[in-house]
């Protein structure tokens, strides 16, 4: 009674993606880049998706980042430089990188245009609390 009743799945079309914007903080406003998020409207999610756009030559800091659980990453337009653990690659379009969060990472657009990322973390719910 009065609890709404847990929905098992959500749905987001394409022209719904700007209505949901995660807010970008004064601090994530040096790394060059803009998300949506993919999943808020999920209740009990365990994985966080984002659609990520990284703008080339904005980055004004390369501050690694350290998190529990997995990421998955999949670029679809661009280069996607990644620096993990001290290996750095380049990503094309079409590639995929999966990898602890433990590990220190950074990315970053590589080249002359916007690199754009379906980006998703995974933290296991017993980390959430």
């Amino acid at each position: 009674m009065g609890e709404e009743p847990k929905q098992s799945f959500m749905i987001m079309r394409k022209d719904e993606m700007g209505k949901h914007p995660h807010p970008v903080s004064k601090e994530s406003l040096g790394y060059g880049y803009t998300y949506v998020t993919l999943g808020q409207e999920k209740k009990d999610r365990q994985m966080e998706p984002f659609l990520v756009t990284l703008e080339p030559g904005t980055t004004e800091s390369e501050k690694v980042s350290v998190h529990e659980g997995e990421e998955f990453i999949y670029v679809l337009d661009g280069e996607l430089a990644i620096d993990l653990d001290q290996n750095k690659e380049i990503l094309l379009p079409g590639d995929s990188i999966y990898y602890d969060g433990s590990i220190p990472h950074f990315l970053k657009c590589h080249g002359d245009t916007p690199t754009k990322i379906v980006a998703v973390i995974y933290i296991p719910s017993e980390t959430k609390r």
